[in-house]
């Protein structure tokens, strides 16, 4: 008989010493994780300066135009909030688009610089390859008797005699 397996929960089928579930963050969790100095730096974070001085832009414009053209102050002013909120959200949400694709064309384009360094590499190693082979053959050819062929018409010696193919003399 095989022993029996081992059980797939490790743990104590006896819940009642288990710790509680955990909770979900609250509102209050989220506000004791923001300090004072997030604040102060805030213009550092990518695309939050332009963003948000385009929504001041757009919610001095939307809440000053609104005043001038007939509105209490009241409903002006509400108009330059929301007018600022929904740009800066807006202008955010754009330069985080720009900011992306920035980032995927510049990674595109280290690709293709390391893939054609890679190429030139190659290529140099090529031509030092067929370099070599043409030093060695320039070697070969200049050595010893070799390159007394072609002198006094024919095989690599003195003497002057034509011999065919076979290394004999003519006859």
């Amino acid at each position: 008989m095989s022993p029996s397996p081992a059980p797939l929960n490790p743990l104590p089928s006896d819940t009642s010493t288990e710790a509680d579930p955990p909770r979900k963050p609250t509102i209050l969790d989220g506000l004791k994780s923001v300090h004072p100095s997030d604040f102060a730096q805030v213009h550092k974070t990518p695309c939050a300066r332009e963003s948000l001085l385009t929504g001041m832009g757009a919610g001095f414009g939307v809440g000053g135009l609104r005043l001038v053209f007939g509105g209490n102050p009241w409903t002006s002013m509400t108009y330059a909030v929301f007018s600022f909120s929904l740009v800066s959200a807006g202008a955010h949400a754009i330069c985080q688009r720009r900011r992306q694709l920035e980032q995927a064309s510049m990674q595109r384009a280290t690709e293709i610089m390391a893939r054609k360094k890679e190429e030139r590499a190659m290529k140099m190693a090529e031509m030092k390859a067929e370099r070599e082979r043409r030093r060695e053959e320039h070697e070969r050819q200049k050595s010893g008797w070799g390159r007394m062929t072609g002198w006094f018409g024919g095989g690599g010696g003195g003497g002057g005699a034509k011999s065919d193919e076979n290394g004999e003399g003519r006859k």
